[in-house]
């Protein structure tokens, strides 16, 4: 139980690990006379999670400044417990957003990667993803269908798959089943108008009528 007064403050983040009852907990830079504090527990807003990344440091261990996430920490007559804040390396890296904007991001030493949801003026929604050029990009339902949206392929595809079906799509064209099926001859009029010379001159007729409205490839 949280005993009262609490007094906040702010710090930076020196380690991170889970314990035991798989609770993370985070290492704190101590100011002053406090350098060797122990690790509290992280106190993440109900719905978001996230451990930060290990600080940068100098010869001796120390946290480089500007190099570590900071913390609130919160100090109690008990057990102390943080709250992970803005890490200065990954602020660069952060699109601009308009006001009332909100992103999701991951802070890896890459060029971010995050999502944004953002909710148009004709009340439908989008969401957009900033990778790096060549990243993949998966959104998967677990144990069932998933979209591959891959930048490191030449060229870049979409890759939609259900079960035992592929559908590839990129600047050539699209492509359904796997490795080993047949191309699929389309009705055009030119196509056509070539069975039925075909046809005429072999006595079989003219083309039957291509009523179909998809195609189906394994």
């Amino acid at each position: 139980m949280r005993a009262f007064p609490i007094r906040p403050d702010i710090q930076t983040a020196t380690s991170s690990a889970y314990d035991g009852d798989g609770f993370l907990s985070v290492g704190v830079d101590g100011d002053g006379a406090d350098t060797n504090l122990p690790a509290v527990e992280a106190m993440p807003p109900l719905g978001l999670f996230a451990r930060p990344l290990d600080p940068g440091t100098d010869g001796a261990g120390s946290p480089l400044p500007g190099q570590s996430c900071s913390l609130l920490r919160l100090v109690g007559d008990n057990d102390d417990q943080a709250i992970a804040l803005t890490d200065p390396r990954v602020v660069p890296l952060l699109p601009q957003l308009g006001k009332g904007g909100v992103c999701v991001y991951e802070p890896t030493n890459e060029p971010t990667d995050l999502a944004r949801l953002v909710l148009n003026d004709d009340g439908s929604h989008r969401i957009l993803v900033h990778a790096a050029q060549g990243k993949r990009i998966t959104v998967e339902v677990a144990g069932g269908p998933s979209v591959v949206i891959d930048g490191g392929t030449t060229p870049p595809s979409v890759t939609v798959t259900a079960g035992s079906t592929t559908l590839v799509v990129d600047d050539t064209g699209v492509q359904a089943g796997g490795p080993g099926g047949q191309p699929i001859a389309l009705a055009n009029p030119a196509f056509l108008a070539w069975l039925a010379t075909v046809g005429a001159a072999t006595s079989a007729g003219p083309p039957p009528v291509f009523a179909a409205t998809k195609a189906t490839a394994k």
